[in-house]
């Protein structure tokens, strides 16, 4: 039997997850903000933003027992004063994100991380839950109205490069990796099988 990994990005279908009822022995890797929502087995971003927030809010300390992951991408842009202060901070381990993959959007990041650096299992199946791959302008992300957002061009974060994302799950597929979504809806469901987030539920 394949061991089951949840890989939670950001979209609104994430406030209808019930993590009260996630099975105990299921991974978890969140993304960016999910720490606002729940606290994840690994947290991955490659945004200096995410740092500071997580230290502005006192969120390293709700993530102690969490494993706090950065892409190497980190080094490619953002604040260079942050960027260093990421890389010496021992809190967190910086891994390395091979080429094929075509942008750094933190869910295929988190992927690509735990399935060549982390895994133990020989089988792993991954359950892809809060990734849309469509703009909805007026809320792409669950916590648009609740939380502040970074971004200085008046939308909600940065609006993701979806094709550029879709190639890297393309990529997954014909790599062989077993991945299904728990979205219900999402263009995530025409390249892999969809299931309900109650399957993983207890």
């Amino acid at each position: 039997m394949a061991h089951k990994v949840l890989i939670l990005g950001n979209s609104n279908q994430i406030n209808d997850i019930n993590f009260n009822k996630l099975d105990g022995k299921i991974t978890t890797i969140g993304v960016n903000r999910i720490w606002y929502k729940y606290s994840p087995n690994y947290l991955v971003f490659s945004d200096t933003e995410i740092y500071k927030e997580l230290k502005e809010q006192k969120a390293f300390d709700k993530l102690k027992d969490t494993n706090i992951i950065v892409s190497e991408w980190i080094k490619r842009k953002g604040n260079a004063k942050i960027t260093q202060e990421i890389l010496n901070d021992k809190r967190i381990r910086m891994y390395k994100i091979f080429p094929h993959l075509k942008f750094p959007d933190s869910v295929c990041s988190a992927i690509h991380i735990y399935h060549n650096f982390l895994r133990k299992d020989t089988r792993v199946r991954y359950y892809i839950a809060g990734v849309d791959l469509y703009y909805n302008q007026s809320k792409n992300h669950f916590w648009t109205g609740e939380y502040k957002t970074n971004n200085k061009h008046g939308k909600d974060w940065y609006e993701p490069r979806f094709r550029r994302m879709l190639e890297n799950y393309t990529k997954f597929k014909q790599d062989g990796l077993d991945i299904v979504s728990v979205n219900p809806h999402s263009d995530l469901n025409r390249l892999f099988p969809k299931k309900d987030i109650k399957e993983l539920y207890v």
